[in-house]
């Protein structure tokens, strides 16, 4: 390994003349053919040029050049090279960083020799996860690939099992997006059947990442298998589906919410709802206050939220769910509750004047809402 600081904001200098001349040592080593000196030239050649993902290119390409014609000898030739990668660690971390290039390799060079690229995958990614490489497999060998990704699914080594979730995300970040997945998750959501409760945190988190992607393209197909899983009634199941199911409960998601058991609450009613001022200004901010009464026979579990509604550029109208309380109201309970507007621009929010309106959320149905006009601030005479 590069003996050097990791630094995640530097990381792109990481893979400098100093690293490609350790890789070059490693592969002289392994293979005495190998020729180390034109390697490391081609390797370098106008490398501290480049961004970080087009250094690591250029360094697996350079690795292509100069090793073997032979893309099974090749792959052994790098795999011997990497070293034991020792058993899984405990915890999850930035380690292994320095085989991306031999990672990247493996896609660059083993599209046309599958077999021996997705073999060495499950030893590359005890190294460094896989879960870029692996999807360009999966575009043009998908049943091949994916006999494959099964069998990872159930691996001993948490690195293994994890590239068999992470890989087949369909919206990988910084990863190819897999279309085909996006457009039927069947498959994907076959393979994660058994790995909800899997009982290694990272392994349910990619697993929780992969069913929140799922559910931005077939919120449908991602919903029934959450309800299978949380149904089991296993915590790390649970914990799973809770976490996969963030943005459609941060959406205010009837369904979503549903399975989590905040479901029913049609006979909670909003009363005094009261926006102050009720022409706050943009940049300014309001007060708003309601109360809520429990009038159904039974305690119901309750997510409250609340959805501004707002005019965009050019007359267009957005929303925005935001969180307010999780509560449990007794039969003939009472409650009030209230939270702050906040209209300050911001880089990611931009506000008009125009009408506006808050709508109070009750497991995901819009139980009351209060319209209002925002306008522009006031200015101080000169």
């Amino acid at each position: 390994m590069v003996d050097k600081a990791m630094d995640p904001a530097s990381l792109k200098t990481y893979f400098d003349a100093e690293y490609v001349a350790w890789l070059a040592t490693k592969l002289h080593e392994t293979d005495a053919a190998f020729e180390q000196s034109a390697f490391s030239r081609a390797a370098c050649d106008g490398l501290d040029d480049l961004e970080l993902k087009a250094r690591v290119e250029q360094i697996s390409q350079a690795m292509g050049r100069f090793l073997p014609d032979d893309f099974a000898r090749a792959v052994g030739i790098v795999q011997q090279s990497m070293g034991d990668p020792g058993p899984p660690p405990d915890d999850e971390g930035m380690g292994g960083v320095e085989f991306w290039p031999h990672v990247t390799f493996l896609s660059a060079f083993g599209l046309a020799k599958p077999e021996p690229a997705l073999q060495a995958m499950r030893v590359f990614t005890q190294h460094f996860s896989c879960e870029f490489c692996v999807r360009a497999f999966l575009i043009h060998h998908p049943a091949k690939t994916l006999a494959h990704v099964r069998q990872w699914s159930t691996d001993p080594d948490w690195r293994v099992r994890r590239l068999a979730s992470e890989g087949t995300r369909p919206r990988l970040p910084w990863g190819q997006q897999l279309k085909g997945f996006m457009k039927d998750p069947t498959i994907v959501l076959d393979v994660l059947e058994g790995m909800h409760s899997d009982p290694k945190l990272i392994v349910r988190r990619s697993v929780a990442n992969n069913l929140n992607d799922i559910a931005k393209d077939n919120p449908e197909q991602a919903l029934a298998a959450a309800q299978r899983w949380f149904k089991t009634g296993d915590s790390g199941s649970q914990w799973t589906v809770k976490h996969g199911l963030r943005t459609m409960v941060k959406q205010g998601h009837s369904g979503a919410l549903a399975v989590l058991g905040f479901k029913g609450g049609e006979g909670v009613l909003v009363s005094d709802l009261w926006l102050s001022p009720d022409r706050p200004p943009i940049g300014g901010s309001a007060g708003l206050s309601f109360r809520l009464h429990n009038s159904e026979a039974e305690t119901v579990k309750l997510v409250v939220d609340y959805a501004l509604q707002r005019t965009l550029a050019r007359g267009k109208r957005g929303e925005k769910v935001f969180k307010l309380r999780t509560l449990t109201l007794k039969p003939d309970e009472t409650v009030d509750l209230a939270t702050t507007l906040r209209f300050k621009q911001l880089s990611t929010r931009t506000y008009y004047p125009g009408e506006h309106a808050a709508r109070i959320l009750i497991n995901g149905r819009v139980a009351a809402e209060i319209s209002f006009p925002l306008v522009q601030p006031e200015t101080e005479a000169p």
